[in-house]
């Protein structure tokens, strides 16, 4: 039991302090919390049992989150590759749990709910501010596999961006390295980007998210009928209905035609798929689609 829990926790990338900040940590056993779980969810009336680990996508890796009922209530622990453990005590809400949870030195209320994935997670600053919103996925679920040419982001400081990197790999970076990279682009890729309203909508959900909002951000959002606000509520309703998986298959199927032009710019591919590129390109233009109509969609 604690062989596996030790391999699981250190196959994770310790991206908590990165992202949350410092957090009120409390060490304790924690390969004992990620052993033999039993994580509850549903109603309040009639919760649902699910055993099982759950751990990080996006922003969010690193970090391994289970719920257990107790007499009166719940018990959250927050475990984290590089920090150790958060434990608070929550409460039953509609599919799902709620608690109190100080991040970055504030105190907040957290919730935890049921999406298709796994687990969706909002904090929301008892002050006011931004959410912070995050997914988890059940450890015995497969995880999406890196996509064929894969590459980490270009080191800060890079002078020029592959775009055809940037496009086949931003989903798996940070959103900081994200809006760092994509700043580092060429116009003429942002444009081809954004011709592909559902890619960009999905570029966009990175941007807004980045702790340092890019230079490009203004231009990404001019014309999209969005502000960033508006994105992040929205994703975050797609997460927590169960929509958010259609929108990513939506993004990846769109991705197609978007990579193939951006290879074509970029002096790859034949003369003849570039033609078809084009005339792809073109229509994606003239279709008027928009971030905020894609995002009215789902």
């Amino acid at each position: 039991m604690i062989t596996f829990a030790v391999w699981l926790i250190s196959g994770l990338s310790g991206a908590w302090q990165r992202y949350f900040g410092p957090i009120r940590f409390v060490k304790s056993r924690v390969c004992c919390i990620l052993a033999g779980a039993a994580v509850f969810f549903g109603g309040v009336s009639q919760a649902q049992v699910a055993d099982g680990v759950y751990h990080g996508l996006d922003g969010a890796q690193g970090i391994a989150v289970q719920i257990v009922q107790v007499e009166d209530g719940y018990i959250v622990d927050i475990v984290s590759a590089s920090s150790g453990q958060a434990r608070f005590e929550a409460e039953a809400v509609p599919n799902g749990v709620r608690g109190p949870l100080v991040l970055q030195g504030k105190k907040g209320i957290v919730e935890f709910r049921r999406i298709p994935v796994g687990l969706s997670m909002v904090w929301r600053p008892d002050a006011g501010g931004d959410e912070l919103i995050y997914a988890f996925t059940n450890a015995n679920l497969e995880l999406p596999q890196l996509p064929p040419g894969y590459k980490d982001p270009p080191p800060p400081g890079a002078t020029r961006v592959n775009p055809v990197d940037f496009l086949t790999s931003y989903e798996f970076w940070e959103a900081a390295q994200v809006a760092r990279t994509y700043d580092g682009l060429d116009d003429k890729y942002r444009v081809i980007m954004k011709s592909f309203a559902t890619v960009h909508t999905d570029i966009l959900w990175k941007l807004c998210r980045a702790p340092v909002a890019p230079d490009q951000l203004t231009d990404a959002l001019r014309g999209q009928g969005v502000t960033c606000s508006a994105v992040q509520n929205k994703i975050r309703n797609m997460q927590q209905s169960g929509k958010f998986s259609s929108f990513k298959r939506a993004v990846h199927f769109e991705k197609t035609d978007a990579s193939v032009a951006v290879e074509c710019a970029w002096g790859a591919n034949s003369a003849q798929i570039c033609a078809r590129a084009a005339r792809r390109t073109q229509q994606a233009t003239l279709s008027l689609e928009t971030a905020g109509t894609v995002l009215g969609r789902f």
